[in-house]
Formats: structure tokens, sequence, C-alpha cells
């Protein structure tokens, strides 16, 4: 008797499947567009000076590493961002996300010039993790390597 049981039910479950791959699909589009939001958000403040945007988008326990290997935390980012020498422009490119559950990494460069009356430029490469806390994706760490900067002809 269980074998007709078994067959019965097993239409129902491959029936199902496509239903949750598809939520999943629709929750990851949604999480991928609150992740691309969140990363302008975060480069455009260092050019705005608007602190409150780097303190919602970062995590309480956020902790980052330069490319040359100094680590820096929360407060030193919200002090960055408000310090009033802001960068003159930023131009950021995600090239990469990845879902693990209720964390993302993300992958992306960006070309940064910095404040006058140098402008000196710099390209970035660097990896972003966010984490799914209470209903809200926040960066937890964060990493930069320094890249070549084109000359202009």
């Amino acid at each position: 008797m269980r074998r007709p049981t078994l067959l019965l039910l097993a239409p129902v479950a491959v029936l199902s499947a496509p239903v949750d791959a598809g939520a999943q699909a629709a929750d990851r589009a949604a999480d991928s567009a609150e992740i691309r939001t969140g990363e302008k958000a975060w480069g455009d403040s260092f050019v705005t000076g608007d602190v409150a945007v780097a303190d919602r988008l970062l995590a309480d326990d956020f902790g980052g590493v330069t490319s040359g290997g100094v680590s820096y935390t929360r407060v030193e980012v919200l002090g960055w961002v408000g310090d009033p020498r802001h960068i003159t422009s930023y131009d950021g490119t995600i090239t990469d996300i990845r879902f693990y559950g209720d964390v993302a990494v993300v992958r992306g460069r960006d070309h940064v010039v910095g404040p006058a009356p140098e402008r000196t430029a710099f390209n970035t490469a660097w990896t972003d993790v966010w984490v799914k806390r209470e209903g809200r994706w926040r960066i937890v760490s964060a990493h930069g390597t320094d890249m070549p900067v084109e000359r202009e002809p």
C-alpha cells in the first residue's frame, strides 16, 4: 500500500517545486536590487558627505581591510564620510553578486577622484560582504585592492 501513496505524492512534490524556485528567484531579484541600490548609495555618500546613509548601510560589527592590509572599523568609515574634504566623484560598477542564504558576496570596481586641489584619481577592485538581519541587508565586511589608473593621452 505504500507504493501507491508515494506515487500519488510524487506529482505534488514536482508541481510545487517550480513555485518555490520562482519565489526564490523573485526574492533574489529583490535582494540584488536592494544591494545594488545600497552599494551606489554608499559610494555616493563619500561624495555628498551623507553620514546617515553610511550609518544605515554599515552593520554595527562592520570591519574592513585596505589593500595595504590595514584594518578599519565602522566608526572610521563614518568619520571618512563626514570629512569635509569629500571626494569629488565616484563611479562604481558591480561585477558580481553571489548569494549564500542570508549572506551576499558583492564584487566590483570603482573610479574615484579625490578632493581638491589635487583631485587625485584612483581605481579600486573591491569585495563587500552583506548579511540580511531583521529583514535588512547591511554591509559587514569590505576589502579593496588598488588598481592602476589609466593615464589620459
